[in-house]
This record gives C-alpha cells, sequence and structure tokens, in this order.
C-alpha cells in the first residue's frame, strides 16, 4: 500500500464525512458533582429524526412552480444550497441544514429541544454545544466566540455572558443556578481580545473527539486500507496546529517519522493501527 499525502489535498473535507456519526459515542465530559454529565457535542443534533424517513414536498422561496424533497431522517434536500454545500457533511450534523430542511422541520412534529437548537444555528450560527445533563434536566450550551453564550431547552433560547453574570433581558431559566458552577469552571474572559472563550482548547478537543471516533472505524477490521490512511493524513492536516497534547503529541511525531520518506507504506500503516488502539 503506498500513497503520497503530498498529493491528498483535493480531499481536505473527506474526513469529517466518516466522523461525527449518529451512532457513535459522543465524547464524555467532566463531571459536577452527583449525576451530573457534560459532554461536548460539535455539530450533532440530539437525537435522529426516525420517524420521519420520508421524502416531504416543499415549495420554492423564490420560485413557486419549483418544489423541492426533503427527508428530515437523512437531512437530505434537493435543493442546489444542499448539494453544493451541505451533502458532504455525515448525517444527523446541524450544518447539513438548509432553509427548506429548516422550514420542514418548524412545520413537523419534533420535540422543541431539536427545534430551538436548529433555530439558533440557522439564526447565529451556533454550530458547538456542550450537552448538560443533571437528573430530569437535559439542555445545550451552544458556544461561539463573543460576549455570550447561548443555553437551550425545550421551551427557549437564554442568553448568558459568563463575565458578567448577567442574562440578556435578565430572563434566565429556573435552573440558572445550577448552571453556575459550569460556567465558573469553563470560560474565561481574554480581555485583549474582549472575547469570551473557553478555559479548554475547544479546537484540541474537537481533535481529540474525532480522532476517538476515526480509532473506532478503522480499528474494528484490525487493519487499515488506503483509504483510512488517507482520511488519518487529512485528519493530521485540518488539526495539525493543536497536537500539543497527550495522547495527540505522540500521534503528531508517530506521523512526522513515518511520512519522512515521503510515502505510507504497510509497515507505517501497521504503526498506525497499533496507535489508534491505544486511544479508543
Amino acid at each position: 500500500m503506498n500513497g503520497n499525502p503530498k498529493d491528498l489535498i483535493d480531499a481536505m473535507n473527506e474526513l469529517t464525512k466518516r466522523i461525527l456519526k449518529n451512532d457513535s459515542k459522543k465524547k464524555s465530559g467532566v463531571v459536577m458533582g452527583y449525576d451530573t454529565k457534560i459532554e461536548f457535542v460539535p455539530y450533532i443534533l440530539p437525537e435522529r429524526l426516525s420517524s420521519f424517513n420520508k421524502n416531504i414536498g416543499i415549495k420554492s422561496s423564490s420560485d413557486p412552480e419549483l418544489t423541492y424533497s426533503v427527508n428530515l431522517f437523512d437531512l437530505t434536500c434537493t435543493c442546489p444550497d444542499f448539494y453544493e454545500m451541505r451533502s458532504h457533511y455525515p448525517p444527523n450534523d446541524i450544518r447539513r441544514i438548509c432553509k427548506h430542511i429548516h422550514k420542514t422541520i418548524l412545520e413537523s412534529d419534533i420535540n422543541n429541544l431539536t427545534k430551538n437548537i436548529i433555530g439558533n444555528y440557522r439564526k447565529y450560527r451556533v454550530e458547538n454545544y456542550f450537552n448538560f445533563k443533571q437528573d430530569s434536566l437535559n439542555i445545550y450550551i451552544g458556544y461561539k466566540s463573543g460576549d455570550w453564550v447561548d443555553v437551550i431547552d425545550e421551551e427557549k433560547r437564554y442568553g448568558y455572558n459568563p463575565d458578567t453574570q448577567l442574562w440578556a433581558y435578565s430572563d434566565k431559566p429556573k435552573y440558572h443556578r445550577t448552571l453556575r458552577k459550569f460556567f465558573e469552571e469553563n470560560f474565561i474572559r481574554q480581555y485583549d481580545d474582549n472575547i469570551i472563550t473557553l478555559k479548554v482548547d475547544i479546537k484540541f478537543t474537537e481533535a481529540l473527539y474525532t480522532l476517538k471516533h476515526l480509532a473506532k472505524l478503522f480499528t474494528a477490521d484490525n487493519k487499515l486500507s488506503l483509504e483510512e490512511v488517507t482520511d488519518i493524513v487529512e485528519w493530521y492536516k485540518r488539526y495539525k496546529d493543536y497536537l500539543d497534547q497527550p495522547p495527540l503529541n505522540e500521534f503528531e511525531r508517530l506521523f512526522i517519522e513515518i511520512i519522512e520518506d515521503g510515502i505510507i507504506d504497510d509497515h507505517d500503516a501497521r504503526r498506525l493501527l497499533e496507535y489508534l488502539k491505544t486511544i479508543i
């Protein structure tokens, strides 16, 4: 098996197709007290809409004579925006949602939590979320560089400023005290940039999250194909600037070592495979 990593530039988005799948396990987060769980869930919706695996016609807003076909289970649409900009994202990825899928979801009998998360994405382009669970509480906390974070539950969206500790328009959820510790531990103001950022490195977290999914997919048959090695190369190119912490720094050391001759052979693939097994 031979492959020149320098020839793989055109495959830049192929990695994302193979990871962040709906049936994969999400990354477990920190634990805050009894029965509290936080998961970092980039791009992924709360559930896949299995009861809506059918094609639904929706009229074009610009051409009343044109009808697009939407499938809410696969999150597909026959509009140009979907095929040109969104179809390459994996199933249940929020970035697949065009305006026609969004409109169909709003008009369908779908749980309000999913509707509110999608509405927040369509309006504010918030893609990265933390899922916060405590007993019966199940909410999503959306993060995007700026002063505010979003708190979304089945009823509505709330805005919160972790620096001033104020809720937008003084409108706060009944569980707001429960979230205080989470905000204090995970968000910090960077005064030079005048923005709120995560104390954790979100790109490193995403890099580790996605590599773990690759590892699970690729080690199932105890071998690496050329296509799988290609995806790993693309993963490295995507995240190489964030590999400064273990266990990803070990991946960077190994990767640089095995491609120093410009190719990846069977021996190199076996070394990659053994490494991937260690991080699952």
